[in-house]
């Protein structure tokens, strides 16, 4: 089954990426190509991703069905939390302006390439599926995290805080096979999102047709949201960090015998170093600072790219 969908992604991929060079001399038919292009590709990179990191995620999924299937009341209602945050966060031949290097004027040809294009264009609506993926991983570590920070809370005796250690320890093994297996996928959706955005928005200045600009502007839209979909939730983990590292500083101040503050003040800094999802040498902290940034650079290569083709 995967490797009917990753051919069949293939077959969409390759003429599209043909369609890119044999419309070079024409910029509005180039960037609709590259367009379409970013957003095929964005699903093969996927499927390259999911293949590799494929035990690794399964790992990580295993863990998180395990706690919802295990969660008492007050994990129950700390998932319901961050899942009402997110709940409210898809005329021509052929749909795809691609190029065969063969004719498809036969009508059965064409029936073949159309259902093709069609299943590449479905399996790319379901591109956003990778998202809310990686959001759910994120919200599940913030949960963790608000769990420990109402542990160390509670926390009256030594026990309790060398267990408020030791999850931490925990979870801590959990975030660095999470960021190891995510670190593709938020690099490989921020690329194709820049790709989509910039040239949409260059397909919007130079389209005439209501019905094209239409289409353009909620592709425009879509590739801000989904980069949104994960720098939220990175954004509320980061804070998670943040609020637990100053939380166990303060309960280490407050305990009453040497040997309870002694523990809790090395739980205090294992908890300063911030819980940040980054790509190494490209994206610092995946953040809502970053997406801000992320928005301002699409703009700035727009400006650049579209005065260039004016030229």
């Amino acid at each position: 089954m995967w490797w009917m969908q990753f051919i069949i992604n293939n077959s969409v991929l390759i003429p599209l990426l043909l369609g890119v060079y044999f419309f070079r001399k024409d910029s509005l038919k180039m960037t609709k190509s590259l367009c379409e292009f970013a957003s095929v590709n964005e699903i093969f990179v996927n499927f390259l991703i999911s293949k590799i990191k494929r035990k690794n995620f399964q790992e990580i999924f295993k863990e998180i069905e395990d706690f919802i299937g295990n969660a008492n009341h007050r994990e129950e209602m700390l998932l319901k939390k961050y899942i009402n945050k997110y709940k409210n966060l898809n005329s021509e031949l052929l749909p795809l302006d691609t190029w065969y290097p063969f004719s498809y004027e036969s009508q059965a040809i064409r029936i073949v390439l159309y259902i093709i294009q069609i299943i590449g264009i479905l399996q790319t609506s379901l591109g956003i599926i990778m998202d809310l993926m990686l959001s759910i991983i994120f919200f599940y570590t913030a949960v963790q995290i608000e769990l420990i920070e109402y542990k160390v809370n509670e926390a009256k005796s030594k026990t309790q805080l060398i267990k408020c250690v030791q999850s931490y320890q925990k979870l801590k093994i959990f975030i660095n096979k999470m960021k190891n297996s995510i670190q593709l996928l938020i690099l490989k959706t921020n690329v194709g999102m820049v790709f989509v955005i910039i040239n949409a928005a260059l397909q919007l200045l130079q389209q005439e047709s209501i019905g094209s600009s239409t289409a353009f502007v909620s592709m425009l839209i879509a590739g801000c949201v989904r980069v949104y979909i994960t720098a939220q939730p990175a954004q509320d983990l980061y804070e998670s960090g943040q609020n637990l590292a100053e939380r166990t500083f303060q309960i280490s101040m407050l305990q009453n015998s040497v040997s309870n503050a002694k523990i809790g003040f090395m739980l205090a800094i294992h908890c300063r170093q911030p819980i940040v999802i980054s790509v190494p040498g490209l994206i610092k902290a995946y953040t809502l600072q970053y997406y801000a940034g992320f928005l301002s650079t699409s703009v700035s290569y727009f400006v650049n790219l579209r005065t260039a083709l004016d030229r």
